[in-house]
């Protein structure tokens, strides 16, 4: 076994230190059940198929990540002997103790605890008291709570196959685009920003809340918002239903400061003929936060949260989506979910994830949209994540993206560790899931500078960037579903094509200099030559690699990289600036398949900060 790597950090040695004595006291496990208790540990363990740690599931660990070649897992610290070789004990779990990953870098003050790193996230623990700031301590400011992984999650991520191709509802899906409705659209945005003088709708105001410390009840903005909500969705014929959960914060570790009952919008299109069990969610988060918002702390009973981007255009496209889809039929049910609690730490989400996969439900897939509006540099494109058991839906939304009309540029992306949204509770239980957002990482220079702000208003919206994004995602949620045309669904052939998948670069972004490549890294599910173009954001072609890479199949592991030394065809370096890389594979039958990353060129040293220090690279 691996102890963690040393590295210079005063915290992180403390943990080690805590959990190797830890180690040699416990002689019996100790488990409490949902809650780890004294003598539990954290472990990175490294597999080939997440189906690999049932074993260790079987014996009492609780699966709380899920990436592409390791999962976290909690155990108790007396079996950390059943952990496989090239495991790393990470650090002791206590029971006092909230857990989550936070974007980095992140201000770590107000008893947070750094425990490890990887890539540009970190592990990081705080007292149970102090839980309610998580949210506070991300860069720019964002965390969300560890999953805790269904036994289904863990089964062969690689095997899944599409039920059907996409080819044949291609024409239903571009009569939906043409039909979206971007003035209704603006209308949603624009009466959620506003909430009826609210100007929020924070989770944390609603009717159902009880305060124990004295301080003052809260108003009701959050359920004025989803009484809005589930208004336009019987207006369009729908019957409404509402999702209850209890979120409880604490002011010290056995004294509750406040229960909160929140709820989950729900509407359901029954699907028709032999496929109408199973069940494609459309979903968004109507709950909206400032905490960048200077005195949110302490005023965020009247603090203005508009959440215009962030995200009431989320929403606004699921009710748009489902009042056109209210005239259609389709073959799956499709069911439009709008969540509260997404800002604390994905709550709703995981309360509605949770009871689907203990009901038995068969969710199909799950097309989440979070923040679609804000486009800043010029170039229009969004960003589409899934894990490696949503690829059959990303390759299909990919497939039907590029039938349509727009000026849109996709980007499709494999990437399991980017949970910081509604979507992850159901990679957590299992399900398939996409992300639709305008950025997939919050360290980009493109990002919303008025992300969790008082200002983010509906006149920080880009309109013509908001309805191409927000009508190419219902045009591609009505593919999905099956429109029933009178078509027969056409059967994925058993050959597949050759797929690149969870590429990256590194680093990103870098300095053109002397032995200082970025390296690219991606995964291929067969045999394949393998070239790299690089754009510039005007389309420009700047760099081919004029050779073809033999790459190995069948590996979920890393193939050898293509690099990159930032000059261009003539041998010049690049000038700083954005940059989009194409990942070209080629296979022996003719198939290509491309995947593009964006890649920053800086331009000195100086904009590396904060992707170094405390940052650890993968294996």
């Amino acid at each position: 076994m691996i102890l963690a790597r040393a590295i210079a950090n005063d915290t992180r040695t403390r943990w080690l230190a805590a959990t190797v004595a830890w180690l040699v006291v416990c002689t019996t496990p100790v488990w409490t059940g949902a809650d780890a208790g004294p003598g539990s540990v954290y472990a990175r363990v490294p597999f080939r198929s997440p189906s690999e740690l049932l074993p260790l599931l079987d014996a009492g660990a609780r699966v709380r990540h899920l990436s592409s070649g390791w999962g976290l897992l909690e155990l108790p610290a007396a079996d950390a002997h059943r952990l496989p070789t090239r495991s790393e004990l990470i650090a002791p779990s206590r029971p006092d103790y909230r857990y989550a990953w936070v974007t980095l870098p992140a201000a770590l003050d107000d008893g947070a605890e750094l425990l490890w790193t990887w890539r540009r996230y970190g592990l990081v623990g705080m007292p149970r008291e102090l839980a309610w700031r998580l949210p506070k301590i991300g860069s720019p400011h964002h965390s969300v709570p560890l999953g805790d992984y269904a036994r289904e999650a863990l089964a062969d991520l690689w095997s899944f196959r599409a039920p059907s191709a996409p080819s044949a509802q291609i024409d239903v899906a571009r009569r939906v685009k043409t039909e979206f409705d971007m003035a209704r659209w603006l209308a949603t945005v624009d009466a959620l920003a506003d909430n009826g003088g609210l100007r929020s709708r924070f989770a944390f105001r609603v009717r159902d809340a009880e305060v124990f410390d004295g301080s003052p009840i809260p108003d009701d903005a959050a359920d004025v918002a989803a009484d809005w909500v589930a208004r336009e969705l019987r207006s369009y014929g729908y019957d409404v239903g509402q999702d209850t959960f209890l979120h409880t914060r604490f002011a010290t570790l056995n004294e509750k400061f406040a229960d909160f009952h929140m709820r989950n919008v729900v509407a359901e299109k029954p699907g028709v003929g032999p496929s109408r069990h199973r069940t494609l969610l459309l979903t968004a988060h109507y709950d909206s936060i400032a905490s960048r918002t200077d005195g949110w702390d302490t005023d965020w009973r009247d603090l203005a949260a508009p959440g215009a981007n962030d995200n009431a255009g989320g929403v606004a496209t699921v009710l748009e989506a489902a009042r056109i889809f209210a005239g259609m039929d389709f073959a799956f049910t499709v069911r439009f979910v709008l969540f509260s609690g997404e800002e604390l730490g994905l709550f709703g989400s995981r309360h509605f994830a949770r009871a689907a996969r203990e009901s038995g439900e068969d969710i199909v897939g799950v097309i989440n949209m979070d923040m679609i509006g804000h486009e800043a540099d010029g170039a229009f494109d969004l960003h589409v994540v899934g894990n490696h058991q949503s690829e059959w839906l990303l390759r299909e939304a990919e497939a039907i993206a590029a039938s349509l009309d727009t000026p849109l540029t996709l980007f499709p992306e494999i990437d399991p560790d980017l949970v910081f949204s509604d979507h992850a509770p159901f990679w957590g239980q299992g399900y398939s899931a996409l992300i639709f957002s305008e950025e997939d990482a919050l360290d980009t220079p493109e990002f919303s500078p008025v992300y969790h702000m008082s200002e983010d208003t509906p006149d920080n919206i880009n309109v013509a960037y908001a309805s191409e994004t927000a009508s190419v995602i219902v045009a591609v949620a009505a593919a999905v579903a099956r429109p029933v045309t009178g078509t027969a669904p056409v059967a994925v052939p058993i050959e597949e094509q050759v797929r690149v998948m969870g590429a990256s670069a590194f680093p990103n972004p870098f300095v053109v200099g002397p032995d200082r490549p970025v390296s690219v890294q991606y995964q291929l599910n067969r045999p394949a030559d393998v070239r790299l173009d690089v754009y510039g954001v005007d389309g420009r072609s700047v760099f081919s690699s004029g050779r073809d890479s033999p790459s190995p199949s069948g590996q979920t592991g890393l193939n050898p990289p293509v690099v990159w030394d930032g000059h261009d065809r003539h041998g010049s370096p690049v000038a700083p600036g954005l940059y989009v890389v194409h990942i070209v594979a080629t296979d022996a039958s003719g198939g290509v398949s491309r995947r593009a990353l964006r890649l920053f060129v800086a331009a000195d040293e100086s904009a590396l900060d904060g992707f170094r220090g405390p940052l650890t690279p993968g294996p």
